[in-house]
């Protein structure tokens, strides 16, 4: 006896039309679980087929010789019917022709993108930006710089998984999405929450995976701090069986040389997989496994003047789109506007100054190594959970600082002039009585005072970031990958 669950009703429409096992047959054949199954004499028009029954036919079903006979063609699991009991049936998934999405979505225009995130729980992104927005890394980069190399000698199958682990905040994410980028590749991750929350968590992923091998463009494939996607301890019974589809599928990749997904995997904490799975980690899942950590001092430098650089391209673009508005609308941008901006924008459209001057006068240029030794002032090596030739901030602690800096010193330097102008409209005559932005950066007590609002998560999670890092030599001790290790830093 066999159930197939069909997962369209355009394939069970076109099944009553012509009368064709064959349909049945291929769509079975479109699971790859299946893909090896010879249905021919199993589905032959002898069959006697019994399309969408109750739980009475079932049951009278199954009191007569010819049930042996008998093919059930259904949209429900034959779980749903037998609450999670054992049943007689041989249970096969027959897949509709554009799997994994449905036709009346597609002919009702419904995005491809949307009927991924409901079904599978997995979200696609765009991704815009590559090694030029990260600093550091000079390893990851050369592990990629290879791979691509080899890809353009057309060899296809180079790298399968990634694993990356450490500090909160090291740049992990964000790191998958620049080697997307680097290698040509789409990029996605899962959802957890929604993807967990699925009738078959087990089934989406073995549909995903099966989708994005089916795709003439490789993919990036995310999950993203893993340790809180499965029970480890093995205590939940779905977790575990999820768990074990993704070693499967993770040896599947690692061996298939046609393989189009690279599989990424980050954690903060691995101290579960560690006790209860060494095993996910071993080399033949994995081809590589990194420890994030925070940056040392050429690191830090590095991703201070990328962002101190983002910085000067941000205000040019704020100050860009806002003259743009105000010539468009000037006096609508009067009455909601700054005085200051607007006497600035007014100089500009006459000649008087330059827009790039104006910039000038709001953007911190302050140089990496001075903003890099006031950090170190503002807090000492007492503070550092990771070692003293480590950086107190991480990538995106960096980021904020130098972006709250910026709009810090651009705010005080517009509001107090806008006050002035209220109380004197001709108190400032040229860009010459406009205060520069380097001036306030070079206040070494306001400096101190505003890094220390910015408080690191050396600080705040101290307990935390301190076990993350002990991890590192856990890795090592217990030799759980037996393959690379690598200590690098992203950006974010």
């Amino acid at each position: 006896m066999y159930w197939i669950t069909l997962d369209d009703t355009h394939t069970l429409f076109e099944f009553q039309k012509q009368d064709n096992a064959q349909i049945l047959i291929d769509a079975v054949k479109r699971n790859s679980a299946f893909s090896k199954i010879n249905l021919k004499e199993l589905l032959s028009k002898k069959q006697k087929f019994l399309i969408e029954p109750d739980d009475l036919e079932l049951r009278q079903l199954l009191r007569t010789t010819e049930a042996k006979h008998t093919a059930i063609i259904s949209f429900r699991n034959p779980q749903d019917t037998f609450f999670g009991k054992t049943h007689p049936f041989t249970h096969l998934e027959a897949r509709g022709e554009f799997f994994p999405f449905r036709k009346s979505e597609l002919d009702a225009n419904v995005p491809k993108e949307k009927m991924l995130e409901s079904r599978l729980g997995f979200r696609m992104i765009e991704p815009n930006f590559g090694f030029e927005s990260v600093a550091g890394m000079p390893k990851l980069k050369d592990r990629i710089g290879r791979i691509r190399y080899l890809q353009r000698l057309g060899i296809k199958k180079v790298a399968s998984a990634f694993f990356m682990f450490g500090v909160a905040g090291a740049g992990k994410t964000y790191i998958s999405q620049a080697i997307a980028k680097e290698l040509g590749m789409k990029f996605g991750y899962l959802d957890l929450p929604h993807f967990m929350s699925l009738p078959s968590p087990t089934k989406a992923l073995d549909e995903l995976f099966d989708y994005l091998q089916s795709q003439d463009t490789p993919c990036v494939l995310l999950i993203d701090e893993i340790e809180k996607m499965f029970d480890f301890e093995g205590n939940d019974l779905q977790s575990k069986n999820v768990f074990g589809k993704l070693l499967t599928r993770l040896n599947d990749i690692y061996n298939d040389k046609n393989n189009k997904i690279l599989f990424i995997a980050t954690a903060n904490d691995i101290s579960k997989i560690v006790k209860y799975n060494p095993e996910f980690l071993r080399k033949g899942r994995f081809n590589e496994l990194f420890f994030a950590n925070y940056p040392k001092e050429d690191g830090a430098m590095a991703i201070i003047s990328m962002y101190l650089t983002k910085s000067k391209e941000l205000i040019e673009e704020i100050l860009r789109d806002l003259y743009s508005e105000w010539l468009h609308t000037p006096y609508q941008m009067k009455e909601n506007g700054n005085l200051a901006l607007l006497k600035l924008f007014k100089w500009v459209q006459n000649g008087t100054t330059s827009l790039e001057t104006v910039k000038e006068h709001l953007t911190i240029t302050l140089s990496p190594q001075k903003l890099f030794q006031l950090v170190e002032n503002a807090y000492s090596d007492e503070f550092k959970v990771s070692s003293k030739n480590e950086f107190i901030y991480s990538p995106p602690e960096i980021k904020a600082l130098i972006e709250e800096l910026q709009y810090r010193v651009m705010y005080d330097i517009l509001s107090d002039l806008d006050t002035k102008l209220k109380e004197d409209n001709d108190c400032i005559q040229s860009m010459a009585d406009v205060p520069n932005a380097d001036n306030k950066a070079d206040n070494t007590q306001f400096m101190r005072d505003f890094i220390r609002t910015i408080v690191p998560l050396q600080i705040s999670a101290r307990d935390s970031i301190l076990r993350q890092i002990s991890q590192s030599k856990t890795y090592i001790n217990s030799n759980i990958g037996g393959g690379d290790f690598e200590i690098f830093i992203t950006t974010d």
